[in-house]
């Protein structure tokens, strides 16, 4: 066995046909795979090779994340796999150790994974970040307000696109060249992308992907920003445009205002967590990174005598002298926000409720 490394130039074709093989990707031409693949994958991707062949692989995306003011890093990593004949031997879990040891050199201090298999779940990868979901049909929204429209564009728009999302108080950093830096499957369920406009200016964009769920055919909105009442305004418009019956839109738990409009508007409001698990790799680093956020937050009193810890797979929480410690896993929940979130008591319980959950981390096109 080699590695797990970095992919070689020479080998992208033999990794594009190993994860379109496993994942079923046969819906892209096979160039324009390897064309993607050879753009995105040689800094981050990790390959294990015998017989001088891929047989397991694993794809991340990392990059900062501004949240209020700080910022941190993430990395968003999908398409673990491992050839059919070659599973059961322990590929997938060593490499993605590897991966998780490559983000803490890098600094990287939260992974976002697109899946929530055993592999994940023994790695102290949680379902985390909470969400609230409310269902629009067509015969329920009103008009559209005079003034307002909506038009399809592409990735490759998103200079225009990158004002609202820079305005969100909470977003990745993406560059200008967004499309250059993602890989194939950020369009994996072919979301298109509208821009709405008030009088020609643009106010919010919604990526609008549609696809069947539980035997129902949906509209998900699986990324947006800007205005949410244009949203809203806009929702008969994006109806047009598609021929979904339904459109699902989500507001993370910190969008106050979208859940407001919800509750206004006497819509069934689901909670679920974000798709996909969370992953702490450097919980100090990460409140460090934050510590202007926990600042205005936390009186002067009480962050002077706050600290956090990481030994292995242990963090410990610590106010003065009162502590708490749990593993990786819990951590997740409390810090991000899910399921069976720990309950911590005293002084100290005080003092981390105002903290967390932080806001939870929409991935969108980051999604991998």
């Amino acid at each position: 066995m080699e590695g797990p490394r970095q992919a070689r130039p020479e080998e992208i074709e033999e990794v594009t046909d190993l994860v379109s093989t496993i994942f079923r990707f046969g819906h892209y031409g096979r160039e324009h795979m390897i064309e993607a693949m050879r753009r995105s994958v040689m800094e981050t991707a990790r390959i294990i090779v015998e017989q001088g062949t891929p047989v397991s692989y694993i794809y991340a995306h990392d990059t900062a994340y501004h949240m209020y003011g700080c910022t941190t890093r993430v990395s968003s990593i999908g398409c673990v796999c491992t050839r059919e004949d070659r599973r059961n031997q322990g590929f997938a879990d060593a490499i993605l150790k590897h991966h998780i040891e490559r983000l803490a050199a890098a600094r990287v201090r939260l992974m976002i994974v697109s899946g929530g298999r055993g592999l994940y779940r023994r790695n102290h990868c949680v379902p985390a970040g909470f969400a609230y979901h409310a269902k629009f049909t067509r015969d329920a929204v009103p008009a559209a307000p005079p003034g307002l429209s909506v038009r399809r564009v592409t990735i490759d728009d998103w200079p225009t696109l990158a004002p609202l999302y820079q305005a969100e108080p909470a977003h990745f950093v993406r560059p200008a060249d967004l499309e250059q830096n993602l890989c194939f499957w950020w369009n994996c369920h072919k979301a298109g992308i509208y821009l709405i406009e008030s009088d020609a200016r643009p106010v919010a964009y919604a990526a609008l992907a549609v696809h069947r769920h539980e035997d129902e055919h949906l509209g998900w909105v699986t990324e947006h920003a800007g205005s949410r009442a244009a949203l809203l305004d806009a929702l008969p418009l994006l109806f047009e445009a598609t021929d979904a019956p339904v459109i699902v839109l989500g507001a993370p738990a910190q969008d106050a205002d979208l859940r407001y409009r919800f509750a206004r508007l006497g819509l069934e409001v689901t909670s679920r967590t974000i798709s996909g698990t969370m992953r702490i790799i450097d919980l100090p680093g990460l409140m460090s990174d934050l510590r202007e956020y926990v600042a205005a937050r936390v009186p002067e009193r009480d962050l002077s005598r706050l600290s956090f810890a990481q030994e292995g797979e242990t963090c410990t929480f610590a106010l003065g002298e009162e502590a708490y410690s749990c593993d990786l896993s819990a951590a997740a929940r409390l810090v991000c926000g899910g399921p069976e979130a720990p309950e911590v008591t005293g002084e100290l319980g005080r003092v981390l409720s105002a903290i967390f959950p932080l806001p939870t981390i929409q991935p969108g096109f980051n999604y991998v």
